[in-house]
């Protein structure tokens, strides 16, 4: 078996793979690359993260985001599966972060709340959300409860939640509100960042930082 150390390798490698496929206009290496990252990443952290309730938990929202990566990639409109594939991730996420710690961390909430309105309030005031405004409200709220759970852990778990809910609000921008320039780099790149994020805070024991 490779080295552990041999995932986040060829999930930086899988990625650039797919951002020069989306450079250079070619859907097959597109498709091909798209879920990898986050597959490799996941594999990672089955394989080094300490056991217990933290690793599995993350090991399953890193598998569930390639499956929601493959979905939304996949030739035809499977937005809305790929939505809920990333909803129930974040839900893994959650519940890894309560595992880290239960202790409230208002201010916490208050911040992800204020973010997550403003988005929200966005796309409904000036977005094209038709049939899927219940969808999308939905899952905006459960991003903001795990953005909350990060910012109580702390540490990296915050930098990678912060990163994949600011990639998650591009997109939904991008898509409802007005065309992004140099989408796939920002979207994907800000993506991979804060899943690499969640995935090393997890290694590292999944435990709130000491002062």
């Amino acid at each position: 078996m490779p080295p552990r150390s041999f995932h986040p390798a060829l999930a930086l490698l899988a990625a650039g793979l797919f951002l020069l496929a989306a450079q250079l206009q070619l859907p097959g290496l597109r498709l091909l690359t798209k879920a990898l990252p986050a597959a490799l990443l996941a594999v990672w952290v089955w394989r080094a993260a300490p056991p217990g309730l933290v690793r599995r938990w993350l090991a399953l929202g890193l598998g569930l985001g390639a499956l929601g990566d493959l979905l939304l990639e996949w030739p035809g409109d499977l937005f809305v599966p790929g939505l809920l594939a990333f909803l129930l991730a974040h839900l893994a996420y959650l519940r890894g972060f309560l595992t880290g710690t239960r202790r409230p961390a208002w201010g916490g909430l208050l911040g992800a709340a204020a973010y997550g309105a403003a988005l929200l309030g966005l796309l409904v005031a000036r977005g094209q959300l038709g049939e899927l405004r219940s969808p999308v409200l939905i899952y905006g709220i459960v991003i903001t409860l795990m953005l909350w759970r990060a910012l109580a852990v702390g540490g990296l778990a915050v930098w990678g939640a912060a990163l994949f809910v600011l990639s998650d609000s591009l997109i939904a921008v991008d898509r409802f509100v007005t065309p992004l320039p140099a989408r796939d780099l920002a979207v994907n790149g800000l993506y991979w960042l804060g899943q690499g994020g969640l995935a090393c805070w997890a290694i590292r024991g999944g435990r709130r930082p000491t002062s």
